[in-house]
């Protein structure tokens, strides 16, 4: 299966790790993410019933941590996109089998400048289940992950994910400018990658099952003063495409690996024994 097999490779033992975060649905800061970015638009999509307040991260050699805190109701969908190599789409275009109509619905929407995903991961609820898909940008087509119950976790690829749906913090309803920073429970993914990378950039959108709706709840923020960004296919609302570098800010959250890359790690090595071998001589 030729998906940017980063998503099912078997976890790599790397030095200097940071502390393991408990995948629960707790999320903050103080448990190990290292990356934030937190909701500044109210939610025009039902308050404490579909909001994304948060989007934690951290990358620590060949793992990504990904923290969404928030709410999710039955029958709408959160997407994640994730931008971890070269050769992804600045213009979303998600193609052939098994790709959700919830994520190709949003084709011919652009991403902020610098932004090109190559994976998403997406997932929807129905009824009191989550249930996970991902999908492959550059080579097309989609894969079920798994699934789990809605205020519960299970395995999803190779790890563990878990979803708390009680948040009653966070932003409110309306779509006025706001801060999600109170709220801490969500959705939470601990994601094995086949290589360590040196950064990854990521987005949160929520939307619903159906085919190119789009809310106003996307991380980073809008800023406030947006409703719904989309109400049917193509990711066209009335005759405007969505397109975020006409939205001030970053919609894109970048981390930044804790851990260095091996080549890296081998440079500064030599740099080391380099600077060892001059006072050597100097002594």
């Amino acid at each position: 299966m030729q998906i940017r097999s980063w998503m099912l490779a078997a976890l790599a033992t790397v030095p200097g790790a940071a502390m393991a975060i408990s995948v629960d649905g707790s999320i903050s800061l103080g448990e190990g993410y290292n990356t934030v970015t937190y909701q500044n638009n109210s939610t025009s999509f039902g308050d404490n019933f579909n909001e994304l307040d948060g989007l934690f991260a951290l990358l620590n050699g060949s793992k990504l941590n990904i923290g969404v805190t928030g709410n999710l109701s039955s029958g709408n969908a959160i997407v994640l996109y994730l931008d971890t190599q070269a050769g992804g789409n600045n213009v979303l275009n998600a193609f052939g089998g098994g790709v959700p109509s919830y994520v190709s619905g949003q084709n011919g929407m652009r991403f902020d400048a610098g932004f090109a995903p190559d994976v998403a991961i997406a997932l929807n609820r129905f009824s009191n289940d989550v249930y996970y898909d991902i999908i492959d940008l550059v080579n097309g087509g989609g894969f079920y992950l798994g699934t789990h119950p809605i205020s519960g976790g299970g395995t999803i690829g190779t790890g563990p994910a878990w979803f708390d749906n009680s948040n009653t913090l966070g932003v409110g309803g309306g779509t006025g400018f706001d801060n999600g920073s109170s709220a801490s429970t969500g959705l939470e993914l601990d994601l094995n990658l086949a290589s360590v990378i040196p950064s990854v950039k990521m987005m949160a959108m929520l939307t619903n099952n159906g085919d190119g709706f789009s809310s106003n709840q996307v991380l980073g923020g809008l800023g406030g003063g947006y409703d719904h960004l989309a109400f049917g296919p193509g990711g066209w609302s009335g005759n405007s495409r969505i397109d975020f570098q006409n939205i001030a800010g970053d919609q894109c959250l970048l981390v930044t690996n804790v851990v260095p890359e091996p080549g890296t790690l081998l440079a500064i090595g030599a740099g080391l024994a380099g600077l060892l071998a001059r006072r050597r001589r100097k002594s």
